[in-house]
Parts: structure tokens; C-alpha cells; sequence
């Protein structure tokens, strides 16, 4: 969760625990905190939807769940036809963390922020550096994904 909190891209970030669990709810209502993620980019809309369509690893999925990781721009898909005042802000990404290699992932998420315009496009490259060396993954070539892991998911998210 970190590596994705440190990213000057991401405006806000979403999941169970965050923030600890003041209010007890995780304790009486979950077994864990699961393994989907939201997350809001600062440069709204257009940034949400370019790196939804950048990420390599990633599926773009209007459901989210499986083994495999999946990506979601509510605003894009399953909430056009919502009233706009029931819609999630048109920045918010959704994430589903699969089996899939940890620096992979987060590698993959780095190349698409890296991908965005102006300003944010120099910043995200020095994300691309900082989950190359926080991680000591190289970047996705097609085909080079690593194997499952199935202790990914936590590893995920407690890294990202």
C-alpha cells in the first residue's frame, strides 16, 4: 500500500484497515481486509482512463475477482448509466489483486502512471525508478511476467 501512497499521481487511496481499524469494524465484520484497492488520480478522468488502458499486467474488467489481477474505471463502465450524483468520482480506479508477481504489478502500475501527461508523466517516471529499486523487479517485457505466487496478494498489498 505504500509504494502506491507514495506516488504523487494518486490523490487518495481506499482499503479496509487503512487507517487501522478504530472503530472495530474490520474485527467484527471481515477475516482480513481482502484484496481489492481504490484509489483516486489526481489528474481526474483522463488519468484514470490512460492508465486503465495502459496497464499490461492488468485486466480491464467490468467485474472484479479470480486469480487473475483486474482493473476497473467505474466512470468509464459499469456506472455511466448511474446518476451522476450516485457515481464514484471519475478518477477512482478500481483494483482486484490476483497470483501475480508483486514487483510485476506494481511495475506494471509505474509504466501506466509513467504514461500520463505533463507534469505527472516526470513524476511517474520517478516511480518506475522507485519500484525498481524498492523491489528489485525489472519492468514487464511482454511475456516476461513472473510465475504465480500464491502469497502475492499480501505481499501486494502490503508492499503497495
Amino acid at each position: 500500500m505504500q509504494w502506491l501512497l507514495d506516488q504523487p499521481e494518486v490523490a487518495e487511496v481506499f482499503f479496509p484497515g487503512l487507517d487501522g481499524d478504530p472503530d472495530g469494524i474490520l474485527e467484527r465484520q471481515m477475516r482480513g481486509t481482502g484484496a481489492m484497492i481504490a484509489f483516486r488520480l489526481a489528474g481526474g478522468y483522463a488519468a484514470a482512463s490512460a492508465v486503465a488502458s495502459a496497464v499490461q499486467l492488468f485486466t480491464h474488467a467490468v467485474s472484479l475477482g479470480g486469480v487473475d489481477s483486474l482493473i476497473q474505471h467505474p466512470a468509464a463502465l459499469t456506472h455511466r448509466p448511474v446518476p451522476p450524483e450516485a457515481r464514484p468520482a471519475a478518477d477512482v480506479l478500481r483494483l482486484s489483486i490476483g497470483l501475480e508477481n508483486v514487483g510485476d504489478l506494481i511495475a506494471d502500475l509505474a509504466q501506466a502512471l509513467a504514461g500520463l501527461p505533463g507534469d505527472a508523466a516526470a513524476s511517474a517516471d520517478d516511480a518506475l525508478v522507485r519500484a525498481d529499486a524498492v523491489h528489485n523487479s525489472s519492468r514487464l517485457a511482454p511475456g516476461g511476467a513472473q510465475p504465480a505466487d500464491f502469497g502475492a496478494i499480501g505481499r501486494f498489498l502490503e508492499e503497495l
